[in-house]
């Protein structure tokens, strides 16, 4: 669709009607640079993991063409996988739904849901329970964590980074609290903690990770980011003692 409003900014630096290398350069970059393209790599690394994709796109009859309306990245991906692997007839057809006639209304209503209000997010700590489950599932399909990574379209350490996280702090903070008291939107925190640098100075420092725990809980360490300082911190003396020994947020008052 060269009317994709979620590419809109990245075409108008060309004159003209935008032709198909254009639309699919927008689509693989957009307007957010590297990040984009690093989603469009993910989505495009998953869909070859998954020989396919699972939600169907969404066209309109024109004439004797289709006007892509939601799904514009994933055709792309297709047409690229056309051209990548011209011997494999598994990209020569795309899941498709296609609407009839449809009103202005209704594909703006259909845009609308797609992205401006999308699909609802897990959050990242249900996401890691999830590939925690699926690792160490009964049935064992996924406990190879490089071909895990690759149906979710990202690397094998970040996967491993995921679930070790999920681990901790199930065993070092939610096991402590009443479960009314556990908070999952803390789990950034035991993300950023799997940094060895992390990991090492609050060892070195002769703490152990149900220290860490206890902070996270107590609110010592607020921000999450701030998980990363904790190297500096732990290396002076007086910092050191300002957090320890301090309440809710007492890593900004160290960093101070």
């Amino acid at each position: 669709d060269p009317q994709n409003p979620r590419i809109r900014y990245a075409l108008n630096k060309y004159k003209g009607k935008p032709n198909a290398k254009q639309i699919s350069f927008a689509l693989s970059t957009g307007s957010e640079g590297e990040s984009a393209t690093m989603t469009f790599e993910r989505l495009k690394s998953s869909i070859r993991s998954n020989r396919g994709i699972t939600q169907a796109i969404i066209v309109e009859k024109k004439g004797e063409k289709y006007n892509c309306i939601d799904g514009n990245t994933r055709l792309a991906i297709y047409k690229d996988f056309q051209k990548d692997y011209p011997d494999e007839d598994l990209w020569n057809s795309i899941y498709t739904r296609v609407l009839d006639n449809p009103t202005q209304k209704k594909i703006d209503s259909i845009r609308i849901s797609a992205h401006l209000i999308g699909a609802r997010e897990w959050p990242a700590y249900e996401k890691a329970q999830y590939l925690h489950d699926l690792y160490h599932g009964e049935a064992g399909e996924f406990q190879d964590i490089e071909e895990l990574a690759k149906f979710c379209g990202t690397n094998g350490s970040e996967i491993s980074k995921q679930i070790q996280a999920f681990e901790d702090m199930n065993e070092f903070y939610r096991d402590t609290v009443e479960e009314s008291h556990f908070k999952m939107d803390r789990f950034s925190g035991f993300v950023e903690m799997q940094r060895k640098e992390v990991k090492d100075s609050i060892f070195d420092a002769g703490y152990d990770l149900m220290d860490f725990g206890n902070w996270i809980k107590k609110g010592q360490i607020f921000r999450l980011a701030d998980v990363r300082k904790l190297p500096r911190v732990l290396k002076d003396e007086v910092a050191k003692n300002i957090f320890v020994n301090g309440k809710v947020d007492s890593i900004g008052e160290a960093l101070k």
